[in-house]
This record gives C-alpha cells, structure tokens and sequence, in this order.
C-alpha cells in the first residue's frame, strides 16, 4: 500500500512539474483511459479463468441483485418516512 502511495505522490509531483514548465498533458487524459480499458480486460481474463468465481457467478449476482433492490427500497420507504415526519413540522 505505502508503494502505491509513493507512485501517487511521484505522479503528483510530475505533473505540478509539467504544469509550471506549461508542457501538454491532453494526452494523460486518453492514456489514462486506455490504461484502464487494458486493466478491466485483465481483470476478466483473471475472473474467467477462476473456475471458483465463474460456478458462483449466479450466486453473486442473485446477491448483488437482492442488495441493490432492497437498497432502493429502503432508500424510497426512508425519504416517505421523513417526507411525512418533515411535513408536520413545515
């Protein structure tokens, strides 16, 4: 972790150095994305590969699915609840 954070700070400093050189960074912007496009491919080749993961995938998304609904239904049942509770004092 504290080597992420060293690249981190090393990347700050760069660019605070490119910017007061006033040297282009257009570029970073594309770069950055294309870094990421290349990281998310890995990560599925990794996922793909992990016959653990991929016999469990159904059940993962059957649990992402119930958490997400049941968030929105909480979320919805909580702002009836303080609309009605707000509207007595308003």
């Amino acid at each position: 972790m504290i080597t992420f954070l060293q690249i981190l700070f090393i990347g700050f400093l760069v660019g605070t150095a490119l910017k007061s050189f006033q040297i282009r960074t257009s570029w970073a912007g594309s770069f950055l994305q294309a870094i990421v496009v290349v990281l998310l491919f890995l990560m599925g080749i990794s996922i793909g590969s992990n016959s653990e993961i991929v016999s469990s995938l159904l059940n993962l998304g059957a649990l992402a699915f119930l958490i997400a609904v049941l968030s929105i239904l909480m979320s919805a049942l909580l702002a009836i609840l303080l609309k009605k509770i707000t509207s007595r004092f308003l």
